[in-house]
């Protein structure tokens, strides 16, 4: 995927902010709550600094989705993932398809007559 199409997909997602933060849990207010306490202590991370909205998507972006995301999700970075597959981000999906019952295998082993 081009920068160009990554760009896309992120101005996307700014259309409406509350669904694509919300989407990420309670960690979807974290970004201005870490801007908050940095304040507190006199100290700024360059990638917060502007509004609420933009340093919740700043923290997911750049904190849940790729620096601590194996920490905060289990999972591998999304943007080192999709440096695998030369895109500048992916997101790992597992699929499980149907699953087979084995009741009828188990009736045809072991039925008898009445």
């Amino acid at each position: 995927m081009s920068g160009k199409k990554s760009a896309q997909f992120l101005k996307q997602g700014r259309s409406d902010p509350a669904i694509r933060i919300s989407t990420q849990g309670p960690c979807g207010e974290n970004g201005a709550r870490l801007r908050a306490k940095l304040a507190s202590q006199k100290l700024r991370l360059p990638l917060l600094g502007g509004d609420d909205d933009s340093d919740n998507r700043a923290y997911i972006k750049n904190i849940v989705l790729d620096y601590d995301s194996f920490s905060q999700r289990g999972v591998l970075s999304d943007r080192e993932l999709g440096r695998r597959y030369g895109l500048e981000w992916a997101e790992a999906f597992h699929y499980i398809g149907p699953r087979h019952s084995q009741l009828e295998r188990y009736v045809s082993e072991h039925a008898v007559s009445l």
